[in-house]
């Protein structure tokens, strides 16, 4: 038995595996650069946003000085003493950000947007001379919002688009590239292992050697090709989501903010994850049963192909199995169910086909 495992994990260990993990490794790589490099550019967007505001506000305080320079006017004097508070609390945001602060943008903002409330009040803010003029409905929500966060000390929530721990898990738990390339790596293992296997006799009459019925190897080697690719996901996301943490913290404020406690955040993504082990496990199961069945490595690649195809468009939900594959909780129960039940089928069907082949 141990011989056996040990030719299976030499098989696993060849050339070929290694270089899509290592494949695999370098598109997560590429996609945590591409996601931290959006993030900067919305972060400088903002910054930039703020810059702009600083130059209205500059605006309105130029024309008032001249106004009064021509003729002395007491709301006009008001009026200019607020925009040369706004400037000053516009310029401490755009600081603020600028440190990465989470704090600090978190009073200034607050700050600002009480400050940006008085003015709209008083009318002197125009949409026909500010770039940026905010309802006060949705600015009086922003302000509540963030003292609440303030209060609590929620201080993740002032960035929801930082690549954090949690980003890249909710990324991972909803249809996404990484869920994708991950995805992509565990196909192409599978389809790589197999295919050659069944293509030619050699393996097998060495394997059929041991003292085990046909249908027995078979379901071995299933589990243990199974095992390690559940074992690849999970490493791949622990990775993926630790240089999250490292770059900038936890930012558990993704789930907390939609799924309520962290009880009901750990049983939708417990849900979410078995949805997306048995997806991936009838994809496994079934590339080998098809290179099983057709006995030919092209044939079989062709077939992987076309399944990478589907998953793509499961992913994107362009596919209308979406509905059973699409790793969220909507309709848990009946997805579990299907799901469960191919995984039972497809071992069934191999082992009944596989006691009748010729490997001689």
């Amino acid at each position: 038995m141990f011989n056996f495992l040990e030719f299976e994990i030499k098989n696993f260990m060849s050339k070929k595996v290694l270089c899509n993990i290592a494949l695999c490794v370098l598109l997560l790589f590429c996609g945590c650069v591409k996601t931290n490099k959006e993030y900067l550019e919305l972060k400088h967007g903002r910054i930039e946003n703020l810059r702009i505001m600083k130059v209205d506000e500059q605006n309105h305080i130029n024309i008032l000085k001249y106004d009064l320079s021509q003729q002395y006017d007491k709301e006009k004097e008001k009026e200019l003493q607020y925009w040369y508070i706004q400037i000053d609390y516009t310029d401490a945001l755009e600081n603020a950000y600028a440190k990465n602060d989470d704090l600090e943008i978190l009073k200034k903002r607050i700050q600002r947007n009480k400050y940006v409330l008085y003015g709209l009040n008083k009318n002197y803010l125009s949409p026909f001379t500010d770039s940026f003029v905010p309802n006060k409905k949705s600015l009086k929500s922003d302000i509540a919002m963030d003292e609440f966060n303030l209060k609590n000390n929620e201080l993740d929530v002032v960035d929801q688009q930082k690549p954090t721990f949690c980003f890249y898990l909710k990324n991972i738990q909803c249809k996404s590239v990484f869920t994708a390339i991950i995805l992509l790596l565990i196909l192409l293992i599978n389809a790589d292992i197999w295919s050659k296997e069944f293509s030619s006799t050699k393996p097998y009459q060495y394997i059929f050697s041991y003292p085990l019925k046909r249908k027995c190897i078979l379901l071995i080697r299933n589990m243990f090709y199974c095992i390690i690719s559940l074992l690849l996901v999970v490493s791949f996301t622990t990775v993926l989501c630790f240089v999250g943490y490292i770059q900038y913290g936890y930012g558990g404020h993704l789930f907390i903010l939609t799924n309520g406690s962290f009880l009901e955040i750990i049983q939708v993504l417990l849900k979410s994850f078995l949805i997306f082990m048995l997806s991936l496990l009838m994809y496994v199961q079934f590339i080998q049963l098809v290179s099983l069945v057709l006995k030919d490595e092209i044939i079989t690649w062709f077939t992987v192909i076309v399944i990478l195809l589907v998953s793509c468009f499961v992913i994107t939900g362009w596919n209308p199995f979406s509905y059973i594959l699409s790793f969220n909780i909507d309709f848990y129960y009946e997805k579990t169910f299907i799901l469960f039940f191919i995984n039972l089928l497809i071992p069934f069907i191999s082992c009944a086909f596989i006691e009748n082949m010729d490997f001689e």
